[in-house]
């Protein structure tokens, strides 16, 4: 999210613990930006929480962990790209799209924690975090003129 800042330098969100098991892996997170982040500290491309709402998708769902290191830039991203995304819906015309940005919260869940196995995991959260992805995107395509459902009905008829 925001590279700017070194990996051991990020605010802890509570709940990590004060031993860091995977401690050893932090100067590779921050291996990316190191080399140029005095040339690149403005760059939105590099750290997307520079990034105005206008730059970015006009329709953005996060998925937040709260046992993330990246937890807190994630949730001051979202409420930031909120209140301009606010600000400018009602300065667009009504026959203009409205851009929308939308966020959940997964407590006690690690970044990450989609992508392990169910053993690990409280299946059921991924299960709505997938869910929710899917309507959002379907939502989205809607908006934008394509129909997934009209299109599995039509492969039907064949």
């Amino acid at each position: 999210m925001d590279l700017r800042t070194s990996p051991w330098k990020k605010r802890k969100p509570p709940g990590i613990p004060s031993f860091d098991p995977m401690r050893f892996m932090l100067p590779l997170f921050d291996a990316y930006p190191g080399p140029e982040r005095d040339r690149t500290i403005d760059n939105p491309k590099l750290h997307p929480t520079l990034a105005s709402a206008r730059d970015l998708p006009s329709d953005m769902l996060f998925i937040i962990p709260t046992m993330d290191f990246l937890m807190y830039e994630q949730l001051d991203l979202v409420e930031r790209l909120q209140r301009e995304i606010t600000e400018d819906n009602e300065k667009q015309d009504s026959n203009k799209a409205i851009r929308r940005i939308e966020k959940m919260v997964f407590e006690g869940q690690w970044h990450g924690w989609l992508e392990l196995p169910s053993w690990a995991i409280d299946e059921s959260t991924r299960q709505k975090a997938f869910t929710a992805a899917c309507d959002f995107l379907k939502e989205v395509h809607q908006k934008n003129g394509f129909d997934i459902d009209q299109v599995v009905s039509k492969m039907n008829d064949i």
